[in-house]
């Protein structure tokens, strides 16, 4: 059985998308974030250096999602998952959601996105 730190619904504004609209407009993306770990330790020894920091995982996915631009949501969940494992050690399972409620799809809906489960080292 594992722990969960995790974020929910962080927002950032990027330039990711298939058409070149959204490469220059740019919109919204939101963000849950699950990094599965072991907390015992760290609650054990009130020892925040050993349990992944939850400022940190924002930072970590802010900047990837500013980062290099990406036509594919997909893309960018991937970097997320590598980049958050090379961050905490710890880590042995990532969830990641990023929706995109501004996608310009030909239908009514809330939102669109990509979900993701990436393993350390699979």
């Amino acid at each position: 059985m594992a722990d969960m730190i995790f974020v929910r619904n962080l927002a950032v504004f990027a330039r990711h998308g298939v058409f070149m609209e959204e490469a220059k407009l740019g919109q919204r993306f939101f963000v849950d974030i699950a990094c599965l770990t072991s907390t015992r330790q760290a609650a054990q020894t009130d020892n925040p250096a050993l349990t992944p920091c939850y400022d940190a995982i924002c930072q970590i996915a802010t900047e990837t999602i500013k980062g290099e631009r990406s036509k594919l949501l997909e893309t960018v969940a991937e970097r997320i998952c590598e980049n958050l494992f090379e961050a905490f050690p710890m880590v042995f399972e990532v969830h990641l959601e990023i929706r995109k409620p501004s996608a310009p799809v030909s239908a009514i809906v809330d939102t669109v996105g990509v979900r993701v489960e990436r393993s350390r080292g699979g």
